[in-house]
């Protein structure tokens, strides 16, 4: 069985630049949680905060 996984974040949705869902850098953007990225098998993912198109944000 194969599952999709979404792509990974982009530098700038990491960075509260763009995005999360769309990846849109434009209009306002607003708080939408965090994303976790995989550091190593021995150390816990790392958190990111995040932000969203308020419409993007209703989608998710």
């Amino acid at each position: 069985m194969t599952m999709h996984q979404p792509p990974p974040p982009t530098r700038a949705q990491l960075h509260e630049q763009a995005c999360v869902h769309c990846g849109g850098e434009d209009g306002e953007l607003v708080p939408a949680g965090h994303v976790y990225t995989p550091t190593s098998a021995t150390s816990a993912p790392l958190g990111w905060p995040v932000v969203a198109h308020q419409s993007c944000k209703e989608d998710m």
